[in-house]
């Protein structure tokens, strides 16, 4: 059991580990969704689908992102989950990126977080929709 392989065995820090923090595998498709929120009133910036392959040794390697437009099905799931899970949170000011697997029970958030989208080239975003999260986060502001 993966648990015993770490439960009582020291880190790469010398420490012992004492506890185990377990986490469910999301089955399904991945999406990066990015919003920019005003006084509580939340605008979709992009919507993204994640494409990973799975590598032996290595888990799930990222691939490419690509541009979704805003209409679809998935889209419409994505962003009424998102508007939700922002008011859940009690987002209502600034940046906020989602990850989300789109399982067969339904989106299910990996990560959110009060941010930009990290580690992409903001020209890339400028260069496919004219705009960005960031100046999008920027014009709410003037």
């Amino acid at each position: 059991m993966a648990v015993n392989a770490i439960l009582g065995c020291s880190n790469r820090l010398g420490i012992v580990n004492r506890f185990v923090l377990a986490q469910s595998f999301l089955k399904g498709s991945e999406f990066v969704v990015n919003t920019v929120s005003l006084n509580g009133k939340h605008h979709v910036s992009d919507i993204w689908q994640c494409h990973k392959h799975r590598v032996l040794g290595a888990g799930y390697v990222p691939g490419c992102e690509e541009l979704l437009p805003f209409n679809g099905v998935i889209q419409q799931q994505l962003v009424a989950y998102v508007i939700d899970a922002l008011d859940a949170l009690g987002f209502t000011q600034g940046p906020a990126h989602f990850e989300i697997m789109m399982t067969e029970r339904g989106p299910s958030i990996i990560e959110v977080g009060a941010r930009i989208q990290g580690g992409v080239n903001p020209n890339v975003h400028i260069e496919c929709m004219n705009s960005s999260q960031l100046l999008t986060s920027i014009d709410t502001r003037l």
